[in-house]
This record gives C-alpha cells, sequence and structure tokens, in this order.
C-alpha cells in the first residue's frame, strides 16, 4: 500500500462499494423516529420534580452558604490579635448554646481522622475543628490552645451535621428541610448536583441534545413576545 500513496487520498476508492454506505449495501433503512423507548412516568417525575426543586429552591440555599463561607474566610484572614481568640471561641459557643445547636461534626467521609469517635444517628461524634475555627473568626494553628474549651463544649452541647448557619428550605413532601446543614465539603457536592439538576431541566423541557446543553453560555436565554401575549422563553446555541 505504500506503493500507492495517490490511490489512498482518495476515501471513496478504498472501499468494497465505491460511493454507497455501508446501510446502502445491506439494505438496512435507519429509522427517521428516536427508537430508544421513553423513561417510564413513574421514574421520570420524580426525578423532574427534584430537579425543579434544586433549580427553583436549593440553588438559593447554596447560593447563601457560598456567601457564608467567603465572609468567614475574609474574617479569618484579616489581622488580629491572639488575645481575641478565646473570646471569639467563647461567643461562638454561647450562640450555639442559645440557638440549641450542637457544635460542627467532623464529616463522615473524614472519620478516618478520629478513628477512635463512635457515630451515633449519622454524625460522627468529633469536632470538626477546622469549620469551628472558620465560623469562629478563629485561625485553626490556635485552636490547639483552646482544646479543654472545645471538649467541654463539645460535651455539653455534642454535635450536629454540616456546621454552617446558612438553613435549607423545607421540602414540600415532608415539610422538613430538605437536607442537613452544609460543611465545605458538602457544599462542593451540592454544587455538583445542582448543576445535573440544570443539565435535566433544560434537557427534559427542551429536548436539547446533551452537547447542545452543554454549549449554552451565560447570556443563552432571552424572550420574545408570542401569540396571544404571552411570553416565550428561549435559548440561543449550537444545534448539532
Amino acid at each position: 500500500l505504500a506503493a500507492h500513496g495517490p490511490f489512498l487520498t482518495d476515501r471513496m476508492s478504498i472501499t468494497p462499494w465505491p460511493g454507497r454506505s455501508a446501510n446502502l449495501v445491506t439494505g438496512r433503512r435507519t429509522p427517521w423516529e428516536n427508537t430508544t423507548p421513553r423513561i417510564p412516568e413513574h421514574i421520570a417525575a420524580p426525578l423532574i420534580k427534584a430537579a425543579v426543586f434544586y433549580v427553583e429552591h436549593a440553588s438559593a440555599d447554596l447560593i447563601a452558604a457560598q456567601a457564608e463561607l467567603a465572609a468567614c474566610h475574609d474574617t479569618i484572614h484579616a489581622e488580629q490579635p491572639d488575645r481575641c481568640h478565646r473570646s471569639r471561641l467563647e461567643a461562638f459557643i454561647s450562640a450555639r448554646r442559645h440557638a440549641g445547636r450542637g457544635m460542627p461534626a467532623l464529616p463522615r467521609h473524614f472519620a478516618r481522622r478520629a478513628p477512635d469517635a463512635h457515630v451515633s444517628g449519622g454524625v460522627v461524634q468529633a469536632l470538626n475543628r477546622n469549620l469551628t475555627g472558620l465560623l469562629a473568626g478563629v485561625p485553626g494553628s490556635s485552636l490547639r490552645h483552646h482544646r479543654n474549651l472545645l471538649a467541654d463544649a463539645a460535651q455539653q452541647l455534642g454535635y450536629e451535621e454540616g456546621g454552617l448557619d446558612t438553613p435549607m428550605s423545607i421540602w414540600p413532601a415532608t415539610g422538613w428541610p430538605w437536607r442537613s446543614r452544609l460543611d465545605p465539603p458538602s457544599l462542593i457536592g451540592e454544587l455538583t448536583h445542582l448543576r445535573t439538576a440544570c443539565w435535566i431541566v433544560i434537557a427534559y423541557l427542551s429536548g436539547m441534545r446533551d452537547a447542545e446543553v452543554r454549549e449554552l453560555t451565560r447570556d443563552c436565554a432571552f424572550t420574545e413576545p408570542g401569540a396571544g401575549g404571552r411570553t416565550r422563553f428561549k435559548l440561543r446555541g449550537c444545534v448539532f
């Protein structure tokens, strides 16, 4: 074949049936309609319901939690004398006691950091020191000087999953928050779920393909007046 370079430049000439596709040769006809069965209603309905809730309600919780974390980081990076650290921790513990809340617990997937701690009600009975310091406005390196204070507070107040102050919206079906309070790792995970929920809602309501949804940009949404005065919501993007 190396001796027939020009022959290989013509793609049509190297096929056994020049100018015809494999489907045409075998007599196979490609159906115009999609042959993949639809997702059953009893599966699709809860999926869409949950995705819409994420987009319309849970998203506000996640954005608020992001803002809370950003404010905590700004506070802890500001210059502060060491003598303020104990008073800040005491104020944080007092606020938790007044609100009837526990100390931030170590996330379950980090339980290996406290191998001697037991798990009660799905909550690791060990302190999330990094988050405690962040919420109290105290650098983590200073917490080792206040071990007894933190241990006593945990003994009195117990532990709670998550730890951030941002409350979670109510899930209509139960009347309870849609999840426990967040911590930094769970916030990252929920933001991933939120992006997936946005994809589900867009794909389901528009019929767009996966690649078409992923090609959408921030300024893709716009509206136009429709028949009868109704507003038409549209997306501008690539069609494959």
